[in-house]
């Protein structure tokens, strides 16, 4: 009897563990624990405060606008790392590539259902729609196999590290015509930088809660040309990983931008910064690392819109304080 009631229980476990696996994002609840707070031209200007949107928006709080969608929890490590990187079909594990390492995720391996666009004719592809894949060839001799290619670019992690934020490289291996390398070592083109509240570290003394900022170069569309084109990214997905399990969380500019007025340029940088709160999502496990990936889309018409304007900003960062204070007029009496 004994022996029957430990199997059940390691049953139980088994699928609550999973049913969590599969329906923590669900419901939208978990979008909140990752915020995108302010905006700001990488070439300067207004800063525009998303926290600022007025109620009955629920997207958006005090502490900005939640994430746009999430996949977890996970169970395993966010892996494989790409290799090439450079957004291309099974390269990395959000580019479709299955989970390497052990206590594997169902979703994850052996097929990779969330991020491969050819499982099940990619009805399940999370994050991005078919209409979005690429067909990356022709950069440093790749050739072409077709529109498969998600796009997305690992930018690197923190794992609490003496350094900070381990940029990867973009481009490995790859060289022009002439020989030369074109790869591109991502510290280089931006600055990522994460950091905990009260005095704790990631992989270290209990970092649950924290903010993140990134900060492009003003000139990164151009430095990143060789390799990508025109145009800075579209999708921004943060990896947060605690113990044995990971939680992946986008931001989808394309919503955002619509969600704007249309006014954001996604061809141009801009600085970010936000905040975290994995205490519901994680308890009392703390972070051990936390992973940065952007997608780098393809733009068919490089005239679509000017260069966001910077009075157009400053509309929008007024009007903005303008709905604040005409919804809470107490806080600024």
């Amino acid at each position: 009897m004994k022996l029957i009631l430990r199997a059940h229980m390691i049953i139980t476990m088994f699928f609550s563990s999973f049913t969590m696996a599969t329906t923590l994002c669900e419901g939208g609840e978990a979008f909140s624990d990752v915020n995108l707070t302010t905006m700001q031209l990488a070439s300067g200007g207004p800063v525009v405060d998303l926290s600022l949107i007025p109620p009955p928006n629920a997207l958006y709080s005090n502490d900005g606008r939640a994430a746009t969608s999430c996949e977890g929890i996970l169970s395993g490590n966010d892996q494989p790392l790409p290799s090439v990187n450079i957004g291309q079909y099974q390269d990395g594990l959000l580019n479709g590539e299955k989970q390497k390492g052990g206590n594997a995720d169902p979703l994850l391996s052996p097929n990779n259902q969330l991020f491969d666009p050819q499982y099940n004719g990619g009805s399940d592809l999370a994050f991005i729609e078919l209409s979005d894949l690429q067909n990356i060839s022709g950069v440093g001799g790749i050739e072409s196999d077709g529109v498969n290619d998600p796009g997305w670019v690992f930018l690197g992690k923190d794992d609490g590290g003496v350094g900070g934020f381990d940029y990867a490289t973009a481009g490995n291996g790859l060289e022009n015509d002439e020989g030369e390398d074109i790869s591109i070592d991502i510290s280089t083109i931006l600055d990522v930088e994460f950091n905990c509240t009260g005095n704790t570290s990631i992989n270290g003394s209990n970092c649950l809660v924290g903010t993140w900022s990134i900060m492009p170069d003003v000139n990164i569309v151009e430095e990143l040309f060789p390799l990508f084109g025109n145009g800075f990214f579209d999708h921004l997905a943060f990896i947060f990983k605690a113990g044995p399990e990971f939680i992946v969380y986008d931001f989808n500019f394309n919503i955002i931008k619509n969600e704007l007025g249309g006014g954001i340029d996604l061809t141009v940088p801009y600085n970010m910064s936000g905040t975290f709160d994995m205490t519901d999502t994680f308890g009392k496990t703390a972070i051990s690392h936390i992973s940065v990936w952007a997608r780098d889309p393809i733009f068919e018409d490089i005239r679509r819109i000017p260069e966001p304007k910077t009075y157009w900003l400053m509309l929008l960062a007024g009007w903005l304080i303008y709905n604040r204070i005409r919804h809470s007029p107490s806080k600024y009496l």
